[in-house]
This record gives structure tokens, C-alpha cells and sequence, in this order.
């Protein structure tokens, strides 16, 4: 008997970290997957009226009470597999709903980190599924597209944030791309970085406005140099 898996739909619901050095990205995502399996199905007014029940699910045969599609992150850190178990809802006429909540880590190569501070880095999601999936879909609600508020001193600052309007997807039989788009809070870099490192480097012209044979002429220019690298 063939098993059709027809809707695959993912939800992002947070955004947990983007590494750089280790070329990796965490979100967590809600899973949700429907197909049908008529062996599983029956009379309703056979059984009492009963119209759906719960069976244990699981892409591990052992642990599976039924057959669920083989979805898995093609560049993954992290397996599908080592989501938190969830039982399916099995409909009366052989409709499996599965729904599995969870952090998923994939690998990335980034692209555009040469326009720092102001990049936007790209970080691809291949799901890849055996069987060909008839409809797809992709959310993500605008009220969870943040990350973790990371400490700087006394502050709290986002580094990261999706970018809806680039974030895209692409639908083939049996894969869903989703391409993360990510852009770094600039204005923390140009707040700390670019403007007292401007400021500091117009001091240093100050040292051309001393007579020559000032000796502090000399400490005011290193001590200049020295703010510049130490801030």
C-alpha cells in the first residue's frame, strides 16, 4: 500500500543563535505534516463513534507505533530525530496528523560578511523528504523573529534578526529550501566602533596644532593611539 504524504508545513517560532566561527544556525521550529494511510483507517460506527485516535510516532522503527515520512535536514548539525517524541493523530479514515516542536542546527556557509557591520548573512535550511510531498508551507510570525537578547555590560542588545521580506523559499517534489536571512544590528557596531574610532582619529591631528618643541606633543599623539586600539 503507498503511503501518500501530501502537506508539509514549517513554522518558525525563534531564532537561538548564529555562530560565525563555527558556521552554524539554531532555530526552533514547529514541524507539522499530514498524510494518508488507509490501513489505519476504519468505521467509525463500528468502534463507537470514535473518529480519531493517538499512536506513538517516531522516525526510529522501533519506537513507532506507524509509518511517518522520512523528513530530515539534508545539512544538518543536529538529526530530526532528536526532537522531543510526539504522538500522531490518526483521523478515521487513515489521515495521520503529526505535529513536532523543537531546535533545529544546521550548517551554513554564510554569505556577506565583507559589508560588516552592515551585512546581511544568508544561511540555507535543505529539508529532504523520500517521498514527494503535494503541498507546502512556510510561517514565520513577525512577533518571534528575534533572538535571545545577549548581554553587553550594562545592555541588551539583538545581534541577529531576520529579515522577512529576503528570507525565501524554494519548492521542489521532495525538498523544501528555506534560505534565513539574518542582518546584524549595525547601529551597537557604529555606537561602539566606527564613531569614537572617527573621533579619536580628528584628536590626532591636534598633536600638528602644538609647537615642535613641546615634549607633550609626543605623549598626546600615543596616548591618542593608545585609546584608539584599547576601546
Amino acid at each position: 500500500l503507498v503511503h501518500i504524504p501530501h502537506m508539509l508545513s514549517i513554522v518558525l517560532r525563534s531564532c537561538f543563535s548564529l555562530s560565525r566561527q563555527k558556521g552554524t544556525t539554531e532555530v526552533f521550529l514547529g514541524i507539522f505534516m499530514r498524510w494518508k494511510d488507509e490501513r489505519l483507517a476504519w468505521d467509525p460506527k463500528e468502534h463507537g463513534g470514535c473518529a480519531f485516535t493517538n499512536y506513538k510516532a517516531s522516525t526510529d522503527p522501533e519506537l513507532t507505533n506507524i509509518w511517518v515520512p522520512s523528513l530530515d535536514l539534508r545539512n544538518r548539525f543536529d538529526s530530526l530525530q532528536n526532537l522531543p517524541a510526539a504522538e500522531g493523530t490518526v483521523l478515521f479514515d487513515g489521515t495521520v496528523i503529526w505535529r513536532r516542536f523543537g531546535g533545529v542546527k544546521g550548517i551554513c556557509l554564510f554569505d556577506g560578511l565583507e559589508r560588516f557591520p552592515y551585512d546581511e548573512l544568508a544561511c540555507p535550511f535543505y529539508f529532504e523528504n523520500s517521498q514527494t510531498f503535494t503541498l507546502y508551507n512556510f510561517d514565520f510570525p513577525e512577533e518571534v523573529l528575534r533572538f535571545t537578547e545577549l548581554e553587553a555590560g550594562e545592555r541588551k542588545y539583538q545581534e541577529f534578526t531576520v529579515v522577512p521580506e529576503h528570507t525565501r523559499t524554494n519548492k521542489r517534489d521532495q525538498r523544501l529550501d528555506i534560505v534565513f536571512c539574518f542582518k546584524r544590528s549595525s547601529n551597537f557596531y557604529v555606537n561602539k566602533l566606527i564613531v569614537p574610532t572617527i573621533l579619536f582619529t580628528i584628536l590626532t591631528f591636534g598633536s600638528f596644532l602644538l609647537d615642535q618643541r613641546v615634549g607633550e606633543r609626543l605623549g598626546f599623539g600615543v596616548s591618542t593611539l593608545l585609546v584608539i586600539v584599547a576601546q
